[in-house]
């Protein structure tokens, strides 16, 4: 078996931005589409050491 696609996705606002609240529904919507062949990493709040 082959691993899953990993989609990073990296915010610089908490949890309650529109920004963050976005990344979270493509996240759900992606695993619903293709199940363990895709991870989808939510990182809400990158600082500069992140990067």
């Amino acid at each position: 078996m082959t691993a899953p696609l990993r989609i990073t996705l990296a915010g610089y606002q908490g949890p309650g931005s529109v920004h963050t609240r976005g990344m979270e529904v493509f996240r759900g919507a992606m695993t619903r589409q293709l199940g363990e062949r895709v991870e989808v990493v939510v990182r809400p709040n990158v600082g500069p050491e992140e990067i």
